[in-house]
């Protein structure tokens, strides 16, 4: 993926994140978890924005 997309000699930087399941969801049954989501949600806003600066 960031082979793909990103191009560092033209200044176009790419990354890729590969979140563990558990963090959004219920692994037991698969169904979506709305607080683990929410956590989540949070602290990938943190990390965009940190990266962005």
């Amino acid at each position: 993926m960031t082979r793909h997309y990103g191009q560092p000699e033209r200044g176009i930087d790419a990354v890729q994140l590969e979140i563990s399941q558990r963090t959004y969801m219920d692994e037991a049954t698969f169904e979506y978890d709305q607080a683990k989501a929410a956590r989540l949600q949070i602290m990938l806003r943190e990390l965009l924005a940190a990266t962005l600066l």
